[in-house]
């Protein structure tokens, strides 16, 4: 299988950043006349000082990366794994501005970017050169043929690889100006054959990279990281690169072992016990991706946001929302008229009734006549004379009818 282009792009894209640093070596070693010279035929030392300070170019041995070669013509090539002895070529600068250090065009320091960046290096023979340097710096300085506008110029090469990493930054202390140390141990790597297997680095011979950079401090910037929040200052410093040393590694490998259930739920939130040491980020290429570490929650989130279609889904949102809204105005519009006739005829009987109410606390009554009005009534005839005032002057009193003996009956 072929590898993907956005891999070969990635892993060349540390030669394009050559072009910014202005180069301390003969450059006179550049060209088909340098292979007449013997000194320009040196193979590079493990650490070559191109700009001191600022541009340093690492050889680190690697004795457990596979190499590629190829048999067949073009377009109908196929690639095999071969073991040749071969270097990883790290361009260790610092960006335009000296407040960053890049490591084959990432950047690494102050801060490493989260999730932590893919980091590609190229795979040169033993025997690379100061020519072959020189060359790769002059074809840097040139326009570039290649697609992208990206130049492809360490040659000659024996492969390039992703690479698995652990990484740590440490501030040294006993200094008076700040300095740090930074370590990076190539860990694993994988030769973007979407068929061919993640490789473990893990030979005791093998090196890791130990850079010792000097901060100086030259102002301070406010950062406002969210548009609610208040302005936080932060720190900058002019760095210069100290030393590039191949030191031994500190990385334990770990044995190969399966999660549990329980393990695995908390490795999906991001609550799996680290064993990293303090300070350290280690980033496996099999477990990676632009988007985060692959299996958790941020890793979905991240995947969701990115892949998912999201004008054609507010488009949809947006539809379906405005459809309710013209429904609801419909809806209001259609009852409206009801709506206000029932409240008027509600309101008058209620003023009726209230009338009625009223009238019955003042001793009236209220009856609804064949067409339904109201009309008082006045009581009847007698209650009205039940009401009448008592005659001014007693009435005369009637004898009592005798009542009769029993011997008269």
């Amino acid at each position: 299988m072929m590898r993907p282009s956005s891999f070969i792009r990635l892993a060349t894209t540390l030669s394009f950043h050559l072009s910014t640093a202005h180069a301390d070596i003969p450059l006179n070693c550049a060209g088909h006349d340098a292979n007449l010279n013997a000194t320009c035929q040196t193979p590079l030392e493990d650490i070559t000082v191109v700009t001191p300070g600022a541009f340093i170019i690492a050889k680190l041995p690697c004795f457990s990366c596979p190499t590629v070669d190829y048999i067949g013509e073009r377009g109908h090539r196929k690639h095999f794994i071969t073991h040749e002895d071969n270097a990883l070529f790290f361009n260790i600068t610092l960006s335009e501005r000296k407040t960053s250090l890049l490591l084959n065009d990432r950047p690494i320091f102050p801060t490493l970017p989260s999730p932590p960046p893919s980091l590609y290096a190229s795979q040169v023979t033993p025997n690379f050169s100061l020519t072959d340097l020189a060359n790769s710096i002059a074809c840097t300085q040139q326009p570039c043929k290649g697609f992208d506008g990206r130049c492809f110029c360490i040659e000659p090469t024996v492969g390039s690889l992703g690479l698995s990493y652990d990484y740590a930054a440490t501030q040294v202390s006993g200094e008076r100006d700040g300095r740090w140390q930074i370590t990076f141990d190539a860990i694993g790597g994988h030769d973007g054959y979407l068929d061919d297997p993640v490789w473990v680095f893990n030979r005791t011979a093998q090196k890791m990279l130990q850079i010792v950079l000097k901060g100086v401090e030259i102002e301070d910037v406010e950062v406002v990281s969210d548009l609610f929040e208040l302005p936080e200052t932060k720190t900058e410093y002019r760095l210069e690169i100290i030393s590039v040393e191949l030191v031994e590694r500190s990385y334990d490998f770990p044995s190969a072992s399966e999660r549990t259930a329980w393990e695995t739920i908390l490795f999906f939130f991001g609550l799996e016990a680290r064993n990293e040491k303090e300070g350290h980020v280690v980033r496996l290429w099999d477990e990676w991706d632009s988007y985060g570490r692959k299996g958790t929650l941020k890793h979905f989130l991240h995947g969701i946001g990115d892949k998912w279609h999201w004008e054609l889904f507010l488009i949809i949102v947006g539809s379906v929302a405005a459809g309710v809204a013209v429904l609801y105005g419909v809806y209001k519009l259609i009852m409206l008229e009801p709506k206000r006739q029932l409240e008027e005829f509600y309101g008058r009987r209620d003023t009726r009734d209230n009338e009625g109410r009223q009238g019955l606390l003042d001793g009236h009554e209220e009856e609804e006549d064949e067409m339904g009005h109201s009309v008082e009534n006045q009581g009847t005839t007698h209650e009205a004379e039940a009401t009448k005032p008592l005659p001014p002057k007693p009435l005369p009193e009637k004898p009592l009818p005798e009542v009769p003996l029993l011997d008269d009956v």
